[in-house]
C-alpha cells in the first residue's frame, strides 16, 4: 500500500522540495481566486445543464434536516 502513496507523491512533485517552490511565486497566489471562481461557475453550469434545479437542492436540504430530527 505504501508504494501507491509514494507513487502519488512522486507524481505530484512532493519528493523533491525544490519543485514545491512554485507555491511561493506571487503570480501563483494571484491566479488562485479566478481559478476558484471559474471552477464554481462551471460546476453551477454543469449542474443546471444536467437537469438540476433549485427545487431538487431544496428537497435534498429539507430531507437531510428531517432525517437528522427523527434520528
Amino acid at each position: 500500500m505504501l508504494w501507491f502513496l509514494k507513487l502519488g507523491l512522486d507524481s505530484a512533485g512532493c519528493s523533491n522540495p525544490r519543485e514545491n517552490q512554485s507555491l511561493l511565486n506571487p503570480f501563483y497566489e494571484g491566479s488562485l481566486p479566478p481559478v476558484y471562481i471559474i471552477t464554481l461557475l462551471m460546476g453551477i453550469w454543469a449542474f443546471f445543464s444536467s437537469g438540476g434545479s433549485l427545487h431538487n437542492l431544496n428537497a435534498l436540504c429539507t430531507r437531510r434536516k428531517a432525517e437528522s430530527e427523527t434520528s
